[in-house]
């Protein structure tokens, strides 16, 4: 499907691509979900001894692979990980461009025009992806800005580019490997390895079945592992810890009723279905099995009324298929236009360059997560003190834990994935918000509560509007325009 291409051209592919990437990711730790998923990778490193009282550190890490792998990139600093992000966005670029030049066949539009193109849209105008080529549903996505666990996605979509290629067992393989850095793939890959064993059994494969079976037994270790890691405590203990999860914690992604009836999750269903129907041959019963598998999936989680099952997100395959159906429709497109008109593509490069070009600029000289409320202030207190003690603070200021870095009470970005540290994280969180009530008053004896019941809890930060001086247990230390740090009487010093 896809010819040999000259060295030359491939690496200009992947040199353009990797530019076009490096403007998108972003430079400056820590933000995001990165709170609960670098936490461990941060903690092993000299830096991270001040987080090793951290409730969280002390709790399952989900993603033991990332955490392996990212450690050395933490101790390195935050441009290892800038680069490390860039260059899987560059896979997907490419594994885009890939497919689209494949599917514009008569126009033959070669891939650098491809990389040229889809680069240009996604670094001049990200919201016009975002919004529907490269983003799956329910507000997930197989490449984000900053480095996390899900950008293994990207794997997916160059899994899909071997498939479509007849490169089977590569293809289920490298599917597999978007599992082992992040378990929730899991399911996505066995949707994968499902579509490319019905397009072989098709095709008369001799290794069909040899090749779903490989596929299968690469995904079944980070699989089984995680379900090992994560059984449940108790039937009750995992039902409420599910509900906490999709109800409270990430309602948009796990409730149909939270993403289902939007505008753009219409928009890409439509993106996958049209790319069905333009298709023919193998890239039509592989996006026919996968879509299927998809849908059979989500209508069962669903009809089982168990938000344990509403974890598995058989939905998060939109990730893979709706970029690759954008793919696939502008590669129709390209058809057209007469024989080798594809100038017209090349001609992005000045725009590109011109966007990338604003888009380091303009991330360097952003304001990065060190900017965020209390972040400052927590890194003024001592080391020593750091690793001793703990801080409350208000919920929504995760920045604090990975930016300054120090370790805190509680935050409601990140949490732990055992059904017995999800209620205790949301304990921890109803404790906090007490400390810091949105529309009542201030209560000291929510703070009394924290500190009886965390003996670790040595400082306290909270917005200045915010009237905890008057607390007998708490002693104002420093401000500055956004925050107040507070020490616990009795408990803490500055150092």
């Amino acid at each position: 499907m896809m010819g040999a291409r000259p060295l030359e051209a491939r690496m200009s592919s992947w040199a353009l691509a990797f530019v076009a990437a490096l403007s998108t990711s972003q430079v400056a730790p820590f933000t995001s979900n990165q709170e609960t998923y670098w936490v461990h990778a941060l903690a092993a490193t000299a830096n991270g001894a001040v987080l090793h009282g951290d409730w969280l550190v002390r709790a399952l890490d989900p993603v033991p692979l990332f955490t392996l792998l990212a450690a050395p990139l933490v101790a390195v600093g935050c441009w290892a990980m800038w680069l490390v992000n860039a260059a899987l966005g560059a896979v997907l670029l490419v594994a885009m461009a890939q497919i689209a030049s494949a599917a514009s066949e008569r126009a033959k539009v070669p891939v650098l025009a491809w990389v040229a193109f889809f680069g240009l849209i996604w670094a001049a105008f990200p919201g016009a992806f975002r919004g529907s080529c490269f983003d799956g549903v329910a507000e997930q996505r197989a490449y984000c800005e900053y480095l996390q666990p899900s950008n293994a996605g990207v794997l997916l979509i160059a899994g899909v580019w071997f498939a479509l290629d007849g490169r089977s067992m590569a293809a289920v393989l490298v599917s597999a490997a978007a599992a082992w850095i992040h378990p929730t793939y899991a399911l996505s890959a066995v949707i994968f390895t499902l579509g490319v064993l019905v397009a072989d059994l098709r095709a008369a494969q001799p290794r069909a079945l040899l090749t779903a079976l490989v596929g299968l037994l690469a995904t079944a270790p980070p699989a089984w592992a995680s379900a090992c890691r994560f059984a449940p405590t108790s039937q009750a203990v995992a039902f409420r810890a599910a509900q906490l999860l999709t109800a409270e914690r990430m309602p948009h992604h796990a409730l149909l009723s939270s993403w289902g009836h939007r505008p753009e999750t219409l928009l890409k269903v439509a993106l996958v279905s049209l790319a069905i129907a333009s298709s023919t041959g193998r890239t039509r019963r592989l996006l026919v099995t996968w879509l299927a598998a998809v849908l059979l999936f989500t209508g069962l989680v669903v009809l089982a009324r168990r938000p344990q099952f509403l974890l598995l997100f058989p939905w998060r395959s939109s990730v893979w298929l709706v970029p690759v159906a954008a793919a696939l429709l502008w590669g129709r497109a390209a058809r057209i236009f007469p024989r080798q008109s594809w100038a017209w593509l090349l001609a992005c490069l000045p725009a590109l360059s011109i966007a990338c070009c604003y888009r380091l600029a303009r991330g360097h000289s952003s304001p990065g997560p060190d900017q965020d409320p209390g972040v400052h202030l927590a890194g003024t207190i001592g080391r020593s003190e750091r690793e001793r003690w703990s801080l409350l603070i208000p919920v929504d200021w995760e920045a604090v834990r990975m930016n300054a870095p120090a370790s805190v009470y509680v935050d409601f970005k990140s949490h732990p994935y055992k059904d017995s540290e999800v209620l205790a994280w949301w304990e921890r969180v109803a404790r906090a918000r007490a400390v810091f009530p949105k529309d009542a008053e201030l209560d000291c004896r929510a703070v009394d509560t924290v500190l009886r019941t965390d003996p670790s809890v040595g400082f306290v930060l909270a917005p200045r509007a915010t009237g905890l001086a008057h607390c007998a247990a708490l002693l104002a230390a420093r401000s500055d325009d956004q925050a107040t740090l507070y020490r616990i009487r009795g408990r803490t010093s500055m150092d």
